[in-house]
């Protein structure tokens, strides 16, 4: 009987053709060897499905599932960690790499600290090669509370970052399939809340893990994408609006201030008119009334900000948005 792997890696892929063999070199290229790799593919209407199975045919650790309807990326998770096998998992999206001493070096680091229901590590970000556009921008070094940075959308680590004890994230029940988009954003926070601080972050190792800056998903039409990300935003501030005690809901604010800021972007990118931008923010401002108190005088700030910044693009106002809601 052939032993459990240490690690399960979990990948959705949709249409990833250009990417994928590239994902899974970096998963066969792994110094250490003990893991599986779990690919579900999302009913993709490319020749990814066709590359995969080539570059798997004589790979036992690596398996593919293929939907029977496309149901996202959420779902694809779930469906992989229920299959999964490894006493640690990893999501990896069909598009991003692992350095080759990325699984060794994580174990080497987790088994000082054995026990916690997940760890977070550095990723870091590249184009068309690693290291062609390093940014800060999952820097864990920096995080103080990851709990109030997740409710004010200030994001300190995504879904690479971590290692899953997988009961652990099995006793969550996986992601939240309502969620189309903010997935990774709302299992975190809501494994923050359910675990305490029972985790551990390795703020002072080097990034092992790349995200893929893809054009790809910067050409998909923003109209598509807005109502997904918009319904998102809104279903996270309800949900954790009735989870997080007093002291941690105001920073929910912060969440609510990167909702305007979106809707901001779509009309600064002429996805959308003014006229539709006000009347979305003010329907999205009735459907929050009962669950995020901002007084009026902060409303009518906000409207301020709205009126001036889809005109005229300020440096830093959108920093300044989100402290002042925070400090309210």
């Amino acid at each position: 009987m052939t032993p459990a792997p240490v690690f399960s890696i979990i990948a959705p892929n949709f249409n990833n053709a250009r990417y994928i063999a590239e994902t899974i070199d970096s998963v066969r290229l792994q110094s250490f060897n003990s893991w599986e790799l779990i690919i579900i593919d999302d009913c993709s209407t490319d020749n990814s499905v066709d590359i995969i199975r080539h570059l798997i045919e004589d790979e036992a650790r690596i398996s593919l599932i293929r939907m029977r309807e496309n149901l996202g990326g959420a779902h694809c998770r779930n469906i992989g960690l229920r299959k999964a096998a490894g006493y640690y998992v990893l999501f990896l999206d069909s598009d991003d790499v692992l350095a080759p001493y990325c699984l060794a070096e994580r174990l080497n680091n987790i088994s000082k600290f054995q026990g916690k229901d997940f760890y977070v590590f550095p990723i870091d970000t590249f184009v068309s090669r690693i290291g062609d556009c390093p940014s800060p921008l999952w820097n864990v070094s920096r995080i103080k509370n990851p709990l109030r940075c997740f409710l004010s959308h200030d994001l300190p680590w995504t879904i690479m970052s971590v290692i899953w004890n997988r009961k652990s994230l099995l006793s969550l029940g996986g992601f939240n399939t309502l969620y189309a988009r903010l997935q990774d954003v709302e299992l975190h926070t809501r494994a923050l809340l359910a675990f305490g601080n029972n985790f551990e972050i390795f703020a002072g190792c080097e990034a092992d893990a790349f995200y893929r800056v893809n054009p790809i998903r910067h050409t998909l039409p923003k109209v598509y994408m807005a109502d997904r990300i918009i319904n998102s935003f809104k279903l996270f501030i309800i949900d954790f609006s009735f989870l997080v005690d007093l002291e941690n809901k105001r920073f929910i604010k912060g969440t609510y201030a990167s909702m305007v800021i979106y809707i901001n972007t779509l009309v600064l990118s002429g996805q959308m008119t003014f006229s539709e931008a006000s009347m979305c923010l003010a329907k999205i401002n009735v459907q929050l009334k009962d669950v995020l108190e901002i007084p009026t005088v902060l409303r009518l700030a906000i409207r301020l900000y709205f009126l001036i910044s889809t005109r005229i693009l300020i440096p830093g106002s959108s920093r300044i948005l989100k402290s002042i809601l925070l400090i309210s």
